[in-house]
């Protein structure tokens, strides 16, 4: 319960930034004005105010100790503003929110359930890298977007790889469906008209003699390749396969 409420929800946003993914580092109004001012969309976290009642002296509210009265929260499930030209066109969702920080390059780690199996497995995946290149084909931009990520099985209960072959297929399966649940917002987001990829930036750096920007970013292809690597284990109830050495 901070004094000053600003306190409170700057904590909250660098929590949600380091371990969710569901937030970013430039969210002050001076990133938002000199990207809008870029032409580039924004998307911001939705703060909101929770219910006016109990007391309106911050003084009050710290002595009572009520966390639900006369604070700052941030937005349940629609948590993410898109702002185009300074007005909010839209909202994104809890999971949209991973997906556009992971492909806009954001550092930072997140829990994500994948399918697996006929069931799902729990990932804890950390962003490591991320490189964007333009290509053309039939005259027509192809804007290639490579995600270099590692995840961690801690906080997976489901399954465990017990072998060198299990590991790099479940590393294999986690680039192929997360590469398609990445391709599936964007093309959901690119239908509405957003270029939350900072396509049309792309072109006006790379092609700036392009007679119509606009078009050729709607009608660009993407293609997105994902590499996942393992980096931290846990939860094994038992010896690898053919681990070797005295039991």
């Amino acid at each position: 319960l901070e004094r000053n409420p600003a306190d409170s929800i700057v904590s909250r946003l660098e929590l949600m930034y380091d371990f969710t993914l569901k937030a970013g580092r430039r969210i002050e109004l001076r990133d938002v004005i000199e990207r809008v001012e870029r032409e580039e969309m924004v998307v911001i976290p939705i703060v909101a105010a929770t219910s006016k009642t109990g007391h309106l002296n911050s003084f009050d509210v710290n002595a009572e100790i009520d966390a639900n009265r006369n604070q700052l929260k941030v937005g349940r499930r629609a948590i993410g503003a898109v702002i185009e030209n300074y007005r909010m066109v839209g909202r994104l969702y809890e999971n949209d929110l991973i997906m556009y920080h992971v492909l806009i390059g954001e550092k930072g780690q997140f829990v994500r359930r994948f399918p697996f199996r006929g069931g799902h497995i729990t990932v804890i995946m950390k962003t490591k890298r991320m490189e964007r290149r333009l290509d053309w084909k039939a005259g027509k931009p192809v804007v290639r977007l490579r995600l270099r990520l590692e995840f961690s099985t801690i906080a997976m209960k489901e399954y465990f790889p017990q072998t060198l072959d299990e590991l790099k297929k479940l590393e294999q399966h986690l680039n192929r469906v997360f590469a398609e649940e990445l391709k599936t917002f964007v093309d959901k987001t690119r239908r509405k008209g957003w270029d939350l990829l900072r396509i049309r930036s792309l072109l006006h750096r790379k092609a700036p003699n392009l007679p119509d920007p606009d078009q050729a970013a709607s009608e660009a292809e993407i293609k997105i390749e994902v590499e996942t690597r393992l980096r931290g284990m846990g939860n094994l109830g038992g010896l690898y396969d053919g681990a070797g050495g005295e039991p």
